[in-house]
């Protein structure tokens, strides 16, 4: 896919961020708070939103000087809302009742009304599908009737998963190369006294080549694009047998994660442990953690995916109408949803593709054998011959992509060379060729239409 449907793709994925923390501090929507008329409801919704907006700003500009800073700062807006309430005397229920905390009606399902933790086994709790399946209580009619939604969501996250692995591995890729810069420098260590040995020109000439080998040999394959959709789909194949729902790693998040070690094996048990003990308490810790502490990595996310995919993004781009396509992108995920707005961003970048190459042009430079030579040596004879009849050698040089439309237009250039010459004209002109190269060396690629044009 084109860079910039990329750039679209996840500068949409940071709104979304964003418009997802707004609600979390509101409870309502963006546009139900900006469209409310009511004055009242703007000026709350401002006052409950912008202590998360600061924090998080206050993390993406400092966190990346100092890592620690990230849950620190957490921590500090946890200890924060507690200060604030013991100061002003307001209590947890008041502070709950305000909209500051989680109620426990935001930890009821709405369809049974029955707290987490499930009434009966069955969806959605954990393993509820293979249940269903056992006690033979699943409408297949239903299901058929779902598969054309299900196949539509399988190609969203499908293609959700293919951009996502790209980003992932360009962001590993980053942070570790961050990683190993920022290493000071080593000094090898001073070589144990052995026994003396002279040692020989050979040997000295060989140490280079055998560092190198067996640096090649300890070194880890990157990992492939392929590998990382492999596992982000036994990932989310053993989410939907539990029962779960497709999820993907935050690409946002992940470098200032990556600084604080969250790489390790122990962080990821911890935080399995930590979901645990929020489930088996049908999450009512969470009650006791202030929005604005859910928020401000939502604001902090969001930042970062905004600022790489759709501000930076216009200073990689070489021209402005590439970059035109992220915008478009992100608006018409709004109109007409995602899946459709990276079709309309494609479609987009074709039209741009077509048009720079049309600029450009297909054709690199024209030449004969007069004007090219090879270097091969030949005698006197069959020289004077190339230098009386090179002119009868047409050389014809493409760059570029070849499709139909370009290749189209060589092929007309190429029949004119071989029209006859009309009688009376005022300029000389080439020959009728009878040999013909055309250099495809610097061709980047050719689709069947182009290749058809040129068999004919």
């Amino acid at each position: 896919l084109p860079y910039s449907v990329i750039c679209g793709f996840f500068s949409y994925v940071g709104l979304t961020l964003w418009m997802l923390a707004i609600a979390v501090d509101t409870g309502h929507t963006w546009d139900a708070v900006l469209f409310s008329g009511d004055m009242a409801v703007v000026k709350s919704a401002l006052v409950h939103h912008i202590p998360g907006v600061v924090v998080g700003v206050c993390m993406r500009v400092f966190g990346r000087i100092y890592p620690p800073l990230t849950p620190l700062a957490v921590l500090f807006t946890i200890a924060a809302g507690y200060i604030i309430m013991f100061a002003t005397g307001t209590t947890f229920e008041e502070a709950a009742a305000e909209g500051w905390f989680y109620s426990r009606d935001d930890f009821i399902y709405e369809g049974q009304k029955a707290p987490v933790g499930f009434a009966s086994w069955a969806v959605p709790a954990p393993f509820g599908i293979l249940v269903a399946l056992f006690l033979g209580s699943v409408n297949f009619n239903a299901v058929v009737s779902a598969l054309p939604h299900a196949l539509g969501m399988a190609v969203i996250y499908l293609l959700r998963c293919s951009l996502h692995a790209a980003a992932l591995r360009k962001s590993t890729t980053a942070m570790l190369r961050g990683v190993k810069s920022s290493e000071p420098p080593t000094l090898p260590a001073p070589l144990a006294p052995t026994h003396k040995r002279e040692r020989s020109v050979s040997d000295a000439a060989f140490e280079p080549l055998n560092d190198v080998k067996s640096n090649e040999s300890n070194a880890k394959p990157p990992t492939g694009m392929a590998a990382i959709l492999l596992w982000y789909g036994i990932c989310m194949a053993i989410g939907g047998v539990i029962g779960g729902v497709g999820v993907l790693p935050g690409v946002a998040v992940g470098a200032m994660l990556f600084k604080l070690g969250a790489g390790g094996i122990a962080p990821q048990h911890g935080g399995s442990l930590l979901l645990f003990a929020f489930y088996i308490s049908n999450f009512t810790l969470v009650r006791y953690i202030p929005k604005p502490a859910f928020t401000c990595l939502l604001i902090m996310c969001s930042l970062d995916m905004l600022i790489d995919w759709f501000f930076d993004s216009f200073k990689k781009t070489k021209s402005a109408w590439e970059w035109v396509v992220c915008p478009v992108i992100v608006i018409f995920s709004f109109l007409l949803g995602q899946l459709m707005a990276v079709a309309v961003g494609v479609a987009l970048s074709t039209f741009i593709f077509v048009g720079h190459m049309n600029q450009s042009g297909v054709v690199k430079f024209l030449a004969n054998g007069l004007t090219v030579r090879s270097t091969i040596e030949r005698v006197e004879d069959v020289a004077e011959f190339l230098d009386k009849n090179g002119d009868l050698i047409q050389i014809c040089v493409l760059q570029n992509y070849l499709f139909f439309g370009n290749a189209t237009s060589v092929d007309q250039y190429v029949q004119t060379m071989f029209e006859d010459v009309p009688e009376h004209v005022g300029f000389d002109l080439p020959p009728i060729p009878k040999y013909l190269v055309i250099d495809f060396t610097i061709v980047t690629g050719c689709d069947t239409s182009a290749v058809d044009v040129f068999s004919d």
